[in-house]
């Protein structure tokens, strides 16, 4: 199995628009789409745009605020629902990670920039630190990523999931906090998972592929 990047084996979606991409990666190049990622998975409602993780696997800091800069996103992980605060929270409280798969290459599922990070904050918070004293676990979650060339999402619309990526959620910062801000921080992580083939290669192999 390479780690290195490939030609994309993914077409962008229709409206993807001019805007300029991240530097980070080619804006034409889906990396590691050697299909040796996983094809489902029970994913949880943050998405991560391909654009975001470097060719190879790395362990990699993302911050999730309130704004389309940073290109991350909540998603109901369904298109025929909205990607609205009550649906991802109520996904978000009811996640497991060893579950069916929720969700696969090539569903197409609402994505949303992160303008409810604190409504859903809270919730987050609540699944770090069930009890309420300070002391946040962290979570290491499947996330879906989805593909635009451009590195420049369209919020609020549809989008094609092309593979998953292992995200640890580390912290939440809400305006209560003592220095209010409100943001959701993590890191990218390599892993492997017991599931189907099929999926572009973001970190996340599925095991036995080759």
């Amino acid at each position: 199995m390479s780690a290195g990047g490939h030609a994309s084996a993914f077409e962008p979606p229709a409206d993807a628009n001019k805007a300029e991409p991240d530097a980070t990666v080619e804006p034409d190049v889906d990396p590691c789409s050697d299909g040796c990622g996983v094809s489902c998975a029970s994913a949880f409602p943050v998405m991560i745009p391909a654009c975001r993780i470097p060719p190879g696997c790395e362990e990699r800091p993302l911050r999730l605020e309130n704004t389309f800069i940073d290109n991350l996103g909540f998603t109901t992980l369904d298109y025929d629902q909205p990607a609205a605060v009550n649906l991802i929270s109520q996904r978000i409280r009811n996640y497991a990670i060893d579950a069916a798969c929720s969700v696969g290459v090539g569903d197409v599922i609402r994505i949303m920039n992160g303008n409810p990070v604190q409504p859903v904050g809270q919730v987050l918070r609540e699944v770090l630190d069930p009890d309420g004293d300070g002391a946040k676990s962290p979570l290491s979650v499947h996330v879906p990523v989805v593909y635009d060339k451009n590195c420049d999402l369209s919020f609020n619309e549809d989008h094609t999931v092309v593979g998953f990526a292992v995200f640890r959620i580390e912290d939440v910062a809400l305006p209560s906090d003592p220095e209010p801000e409100t943001y959701l921080d993590g890191t990218m992580l390599c892993g492997e998972a017991e599931r189907p083939c099929g999926g572009g290669d973001f970190g996340l192999h599925a095991v036995g592929c080759e």
